[in-house]
């Protein structure tokens, strides 16, 4: 069996705390992103007469979306539960969700004319859960 290598991190509970809140908003995001998202993409395309097979598209492409959202939340999940054993090795994968989402939201953002939706559901988390990672990894001496 493979020893579990760990990269210590220091002590700092905030930053934990503030990757399970951007994690448990990034989960609920997810589920109503699936529920009551898809719903209202469907009831607009039905008032289009939209084709059959484009309704079907979208809600796949819809899906993935809210599949995409549950398994950032998890890899943050994931890298919360090792940070409260001290254990830095999910950090990366963490900041990799922060980039996704920062660099989503900001052309989101922009692409719609600055709607405050873009601000608060992407960018606003990108920029708290980056900022803890970043808190979080271990200083150089």
């Amino acid at each position: 069996m493979t020893p579990t290598v760990t990269t210590p991190i220091p002590d700092r509970s905030w930053t934990r705390h503030l990757m399970l809140a951007v994690a448990l908003l990034l989960l609920l995001s997810s589920v109503a992103h699936g529920s009551l998202g898809l719903s209202t993409v469907r009831a607009a395309l039905a008032q289009t007469a939209a084709p059959a097979d484009v309704v079907e598209i979208v809600t796949f492409g819809w899906l993935l979306g809210s599949v995409a959202q549950l398994t950032f939340a998890l890899i943050v999940l994931i890298a919360w539960r090792r940070a409260r054993r001290g254990d830095g090795s999910g950090l990366e994968g963490a900041s990799i969700v922060a980039a996704a989402y920062f660099l989503f939201g900001l052309g989101a953002f922009l692409a719609t004319g600055f709607q405050p939706f873009y601000l608060m559901m992407f960018l606003v988390p990108a920029c708290l859960l980056g900022w803890a990672v970043l808190a979080a990894r271990p200083r150089s001496s």
